[in-house]
């Protein structure tokens, strides 16, 4: 039930919070999660569960696979990193703008 809390957690929460755009970051939590809107910005799906990368670090212009279920969901070249020191989370984008709606996302991250 406590994994469920924090998995909503993490997808309710954007970059509208305290802290800072980062050139790297690297990840040892669990708790991932997955955002796509696609194309429109208006249908999106939010992947949630055994969402795993294939990677722990990045870096701004390298590549992140994402997978869901070990299925390959998205694979993309990072232009965005978010890094929010006070809750130890990342959001990792493809997108360029500050307020992405495509993004992996996880607690047990530090943003450099």
């Amino acid at each position: 039930m406590i994994r469920i809390f924090v998995l909503f957690f993490l997808l309710i929460h954007t970059s509208a919070f305290a802290g800072d755009y980062v050139r790297s970051a690297s990840w040892s939590g669990k708790d991932a999660a997955y955002n796509d809107c696609g194309f429109t910005g208006f249908i999106c799906t939010m992947s949630t569960k055994n969402v795993k990368t294939n990677r722990s670090s990045v870096s701004l212009g390298q590549y992140l696979k994402v997978y869901a279920n070990g299925k390959e969901i998205d694979s993309f070249e990072v232009k965005r990193i978010y890094y929010d020191s006070s809750k130890g989370q990342c959001w990792i984008s493809k997108e360029r703008k500050k307020q992405f709606k495509t993004y992996f996302t996880t607690y047990g991250c530090r943003g450099r």
